[in-house]
C-alpha cells in the first residue's frame, strides 16, 4: 500500500475564497433542505417519546431513558434545548443542528485525507443524502450519533497523522460523549483500531498516547456493553445458534447496507435487502458509474490499495457490519438506523473516488450522482413518515362530545400523540394488534 503521507499536501493548505464560497453555498443548500416542510408531517412515535419524556423531571427523565437502554447525553441536551410547550420545529431543529454539524465534519475528514476538490464533493452528498436527510428532521437521538461518531474519528485522524495533547484529548473526550450517546459506541472503537494503524504516521501518531486513549476508555466499553443488553428485550435478548436462512439474511442485510447508505431512507429494512423502487435504481446507477470510472482509469485503481482508503473502508464495514451482527444475535430488527452513522464515512470514499478522475469526467459523474441523491431527498420529502397523529386529534378535538371515550390501537403511540396534540384530554383505552 501507499503511505497515507502522499495526501494531497498541497491541497491542505489555508481554505482559500472560492473554496469557502462553495462551501457556504453547500452548507446553504443543506439547511435549506433541511427547513423545507419540516412540520409537513406530524410528530410520529419516538419524537413524540423523546418529547414526552423531557416534561419529566431531571430524576425521572434519567430513570426512563437508561430503563429503556438509552444512554443519557442526548436526553440532557435536549433538555437543555427544549423549551416549556416546545413547537414541532424547534424541536425538530435540534437535529437539523446536528445535521448540519455532520455535514460540515463530512468536509473536514474529506479535505483532511483527500484534500479541497473531495471535501466539497463530500460536503456537497452529504447536504442532499436522502438517509442524513431523515435523521436531521426527527426528534430523535439518532441525529446526533453520527456527528459525534465523525468528531470522534475525525480526531482520531488529525491525532495519528499530526499527534498533540490537544486532539488526543479532544478525542478522548469526543468518543466519550459518542458513549454516552449510544449503546453501540464500543463497535465504534473497535472498527476505529485498525484504522489508526493504517492512517498512524511514522513518528507523529505516538502509539503510546494511542494506548493511554483505549485504555482510559476501557471503563466506558462495559457501560455500553450494559447499556446494549438493556436496550434489547428480555424475550430476545439471548444468542442462539443460526439457521442456513438466518445466515443468509443476515448476509443479505450486511450486502445491502452500502446501498442503503447512499440512497436510502427511514423506511429501509436491510433484512430482506429492500430499497425503495427509485432508491434502488440511482444506487445502482451510481455505482456502476464509479465502477466504470475505476476500471477505465489507472490512478483511480491506485487510489483502492492507499492506506487512507483501505481505512475507511474497514472503518466503514466496521460501523455497518458491527451493529447488524449484534442486532441480529439478540433477535432484533436490522434497521439503517443503528448503522446510520456509517453514511459520512462512505460518502466521503465516493467523494474521494470522483476527485481523483480528471476534473471534466468529475465534473459529469458528481453532478449525476448528486442529482441522483437530490431526487430521492425530494421524494421523500413528499412522503408522511407515519400515522397523521395531528390530523387524527384535529378531528377528535372536533367531533368529541362529554363522557366520550377513546379507543386506540395502538395504544402507547396513541396515548402520547393524544397527549401532544389533543386540546381537550379524553380517556383512554384499547390495547396492541397483533
Amino acid at each position: 500500500m501507499q503511505p497515507a503521507a502522499e495526501t494531497g499536501a498541497r491541497e491542505r493548505g489555508g481554505a482559500g475564497g472560492k473554496e469557502m464560497v462553495l462551501l457556504s453555498a453547500v452548507m446553504l443548500a443543506a439547511l435549506a433542505l433541511r427547513l423545507f416542510r419540516l412540520t409537513g408531517s406530524s410528530l410520529y412515535f419516538d419524537e413524540l417519546y423523546n418529547i414526552m419524556v423531557n416534561r419529566l423531571p431531571l430524576a425521572d427523565l434519567l430513570r426512563e431513558a437508561l430503563a429503556a437502554g438509552h444512554p443519557p447525553f442526548y436526553y440532557l441536551l435536549a433538555r437543555a434545548w427544549y423549551l416549556p410547550g416546545t413547537s414541532a420545529f424547534w424541536a425538530r431543529s435540534l437535529s437539523v443542528l446536528a445535521g448540519m454539524v455532520t455535514v460540515l465534519l463530512t468536509w473536514a475528514l474529506a479535505r483532511e485525507l483527500f484534500g479541497r476538490r473531495a471535501a466539497l464533493w463530500a460536503a456537497a452528498m452529504a447536504a442532499v443524502s436522502p438517509f442524513l436527510l431523515w435523521y436531521s428532521r426527527a426528534v430523535i437521538y439518532y441525529a446526533w450519533v453520527a456527528p459525534l461518531a465523525l468528531l470522534s474519528f475525525y480526531l482520531l485522524v488529525l491525532a495519528a497523522r499530526r499527534d498533540g495533547a490537544a486532539r488526543w484529548a479532544g478525542y478522548a473526550l469526543t468518543t466519550l460523549l459518542v458513549f454516552a450517546t449510544y449503546f453501540y459506541a464500543a463497535v465504534m472503537l473497535a472498527a476505529q483500531w485498525p484504522a489508526y494503524w493504517l492512517l498512524r504516521e511514522r513518528g507523529r501518531g505516538r502509539v503510546a498516547s494511542w494506548l493511554a486513549v483505549q485504555a482510559l476508555l476501557l471503563p466506558a466499553v462495559a457501560v455500553s456493553y450494559w447499556f446494549s443488553r438493556l436496550a434489547v428485550s428480555e424475550d430476545v435478548a439471548h444468542a442462539h445458534l443460526p439457521s442456513l436462512a438466518k445466515l443468509r439474511e443476515l448476509a443479505l442485510g450486511i450486502g445491502a447496507a452500502p446501498a442503503v447508505l447512499v440512497g436510502g431512507e427511514q423506511v429501509d429494512r436491510t433484512a430482506g435487502g429492500r430499497l425503495p423502487a427509485q432508491a434502488l435504481l440511482v444506487v445502482t446507477a451510481a455505482m456502476a458509474l464509479m465502477v466504470l470510472m475505476v476500471l477505465l482509469l489507472p490512478r483511480l485503481r491506485r487510489l483502492f490499495f492507499t492506506c487512507r482508503m483501505a481505512a475507511l473502508g474497514l472503518y466503514a464495514a466496521g460501523l455497518t457490519a458491527g451493529p447488524l451482527v449484534l442486532q441480529y444475535y439478540s433477535g432484533g430488527s436490522m434497521l439503517g438506523r443503528y448503522y446510520f452513522w456509517a453514511a459520512p464515512v462512505v460518502l466521503v470514499m465516493l467523494a474521494a473516488v470522483i476527485a481523483a478522475a480528471p476534473r471534466r469526467v468529475a465534473a459529469v459523474a458528481g453532478l449525476l450522482v448528486l442529482a441522483g441523491l437530490l431526487g430521492l431527498s425530494l421524494l421523500s420529502l413528499q412522503r408522511l413518515v407515519d400515522s397523521d397523529w395531528r390530523a387524527l386529534m384535529r378531528t377528535v378535538d372536533a367531533e368529541s362530545r362529554p363522557g366520550d371515550e377513546l379507543l386506540c390501537f395502538n395504544l402507547h403511540g396513541c396515548s402520547i400523540a393524544a397527549d401532544y396534540y389533543l386540546e381537550s384530554p379524553l380517556p383512554l383505552a384499547g390495547g396492541f394488534l397483533d
